[in-house]
């Protein structure tokens, strides 16, 4: 498996960028698929 660091092209690195949130979408419930506010990220971060 390839890390996402081993290309320094911007089109190939958001490909896999694209990918991975493709998983990460599916792998969600239905209800959570809508795109994550930056709210989100900062709430999770305040949490201990």
């Amino acid at each position: 498996m390839t890390t996402i660091f081993d290309s320094t092209d911007p089109t190939e690195l958001k490909a896999r960028e694209n990918d991975f949130l493709a998983l990460s979408r599916a792998s969600r419930p239905q209800a959570a698929r809508e795109p994550i506010s930056p709210q989100w990220f900062t709430f999770r971060k305040a949490r201990p």
